[in-house]
């Protein structure tokens, strides 16, 4: 497996447990999740080819076993560059009418992965499709829904994707065009989201990281804060300073 994927895969695996998953099964490219209302999700990280066939097999397989599916393509090997008006092959096409004119795509950036929607926007006259590189997806907007398609894979399907995004969901923009690796100026940090949960910024040095976590487990440690929110504000905590702290260690920093 390419280097790229096991760093998306990680990111990936730190998304779902944040946003309350139980992870079943790892496997680099295919991770299982378990969503708090016991429905399972199969997520597939495809770097290579892939053809109509395939995606059904991996469909069936999937339902067989109870679970929805979630594909997501490696964006700067597999799709088109944003902005684009682009000819669909057969299996675009399946993916487009499976998850509702967007086909999802992770890119990387060394540890830092973005997950994030491009969208097959009709272009009038044409069977053309205007490409459009959506907002990086939120985990707590995962959800699994019940499809019928009529075109280059026909049949009823089950599948997972993202609702729309909020206001208040603050998301980040995700990497413009094939293959782009620098972060554009002006762009949030990708994993502001860890910074914000801590209360620092995100040029926040180690030892301020390490500070703020430790005036924030005192202050809503369970043991300490009887409130029923201590809880989940504590796991919020634990998993941004785990976050942080890989990303420094993996940094050498």
């Amino acid at each position: 497996m390419n280097i790229n994927t096991n760093y998306v895969n990680a990111h990936l695996v730190y998304q779902l447990e944040y946003a309350g998953l139980v992870i079943e099964h790892n496997s680099f490219d295919i991770v299982v999740g378990r969503l708090p209302n016991g429905e399972r999700i199969a997520f597939h990280l495809i770097e290579r080819d892939i053809d109509v066939d395939y995606i059904g097999e991996m469909l069936r397989y999937n339902a067989a076993r109870g679970m929805s599916t979630l594909l997501l393509l490696w964006c700067a090997m597999l799709l088109p560059d944003d902005g684009a008006l682009y000819p669909p092959y057969d299996w675009m096409w399946a993916l487009v009418e499976l998850y509702g004119g967007r086909i999802y795509a992770y890119e990387n950036e060394g540890p830092t992965a973005w997950l994030f929607p491009v969208h097959f926007d009709a272009a009038p006259g044409t069977t053309r499709r205007h490409i459009r590189y959506g907002e990086v997806v939120n985990m707590l907007r995962l959800e699994t829904q019940r499809v019928h398609t009529e075109g280059h894979l026909p049949g009823d399907w089950r599948v997972a994707g993202f609702g729309e995004m909020r206001a208040d969901d603050e998301p980040i923009p995700p990497p413009r065009g094939r293959g782009r690796r620098s972060a554009p100026a002006g762009r949030r940090h990708p994993l502001q989201v860890y910074f914000d949960a801590l209360g620092v910024p995100s040029d926040a040095d180690f030892e301020a990281v390490r500070r703020a976590y430790r005036a924030l487990a005192r202050q809503h440690h369970p043991d300490l804060n009887p409130a029923a929110a201590s809880v989940r504000r504590m796991q919020d905590i634990n998993r941004a300073y785990a976050v942080l702290l890989a990303q420094w260690f993996e940094a050498g920093e």
